[in-house]
């Protein structure tokens, strides 16, 4: 897929990541993508629930390339702060366990 200004490419995989989690933020279900000139459309069905049960809501979504490389950027953000979350938890964790010393860990 082609990026904004038409000259590189943005990978399929990182687009439909990055939509995937748009529609899960969403709740979409029933989840239809179509690829056109302008970007990508997204529609689908969300449900909410009230007192007389559950109402369905056909909700579209355009993506155009603009959009598209943003929330890429967002989704490799997001999983960078995931990651570095990630590494400092085990580096704590390795900090706390050479602070015990002994055969036992006392």
């Amino acid at each position: 897929m082609l990026d904004q200004t038409g000259m590189s490419r943005i990978p399929y995989e990182e687009v439909l990541q990055s939509i995937g989690y748009f529609i899960d933020r969403q709740s979409l279900r029933e989840i239809t993508l179509v690829e056109l000139n302008e970007g990508i459309l997204v529609r689908g069905t969300s449900y909410t629930a009230d007192r007389a049960g559950y109402q369905t809501t056909l909700q579209s979504f355009i993506f155009t390339h603009e959009d598209l490389e943003r929330i890429v950027n967002e989704n490799y953000e997001r999983k960078k702060q995931v990651v570095a979350a990630a590494v400092a938890a085990a580096l704590q964790q390795q900090q706390q366990q050479s602070q015990k010393g002994g055969l036992f860990n006392r």
